[in-house]
């Protein structure tokens, strides 16, 4: 996991409202639109170009983010900097997609030898709900299983009260601005895939698109409901 960007907690899951206020689709006629941000990180921009392929004539235009922050470079970097620079790139890309996207993806890359997987990432329960329920019918069990697909509850970052817990949702400490990833203008899902080799497969890259097509129609039916 990106721990530079999420830091999930083994604690018990969220408990937060699970209602969902819709101010999507104000206006008869628009059409929902989603933004996948890849590149954030500059050693997985590869990972996105390749899962990208073919998502062009889908509605989900690509954010390519050609200058991202380095993983490899940060390691010896106070965490205060390496803070201010994630801030700085992500306000950047808060300037580029609002007001032009209902939804954004935010694509990031980990590796799991055993098998293709998941964590999706949201401040809104009620759209983990509708998304937890809606991917049952997208994807095979195989594919859409608890080792598979994990959805995660983001709450504020380290500086956030202790939250109160129910038996949904694990909770994912953000090191995001507040502002990027729960706010009126757009809806954010981090997503983290887990490749099976350091290149990832054909069959990783196939998977990754199809998931994120799946988010991208759930998010169309639940974020455009009238509240």
């Amino acid at each position: 996991m990106n721990r530079l960007c999420y830091g999930v907690s083994k604690d018990a899951p969220w408990s937060g409202d699970k209602t969902m206020t819709a101010r999507f689709f104000e206006k008869e006629g628009d059409m929902f639109k989603t933004g996948l941000i890849i590149g954030a990180h500059l050693e997985e921009l590869s990972f996105g170009e390749k899962t990208v392929k073919g998502l062009s004539k889908t509605g989900i235009e690509t954010i390519r983010i050609d200058r991202g922050i380095s993983n490899e470079g940060n390691r010896n970097q106070p965490k205060s900097r390496r803070m201010s620079g994630l801030h700085h790139l992500y306000y950047g890309i808060d300037e580029r997609v609002r007001n032009r996207f209902d939804l954004v993806l935010d694509l990031h890359y980990g590796f799991s030898a055993e098998a293709w997987g998941t964590d999706i990432f949201s401040s809104k329960a009620g759209f983990l709900d509708f998304l937890d329920t809606e991917l049952d019918r997208t994807f095979p069990k195989r594919v859409h299983s608890p080792e598979n697909v994990r959805l995660f509850k983001i709450i504020q970052n380290e500086g956030s009260k202790a939250p109160v817990f129910d038996d949904r949702f694990p909770v994912c400490l953000s090191f995001l601005p507040e502002s990027i990833v729960n706010n009126e203008y757009y809806h954010y899902v981090g997503l983290e895939f887990y490749l099976t080799s350091k290149k990832g497969s054909r069959a990783d890259h196939r998977l990754s698109r199809r998931m994120i097509l799946g988010i991208h129609e759930c998010a169309g039916r639940c974020l455009c409901r009238k509240a």
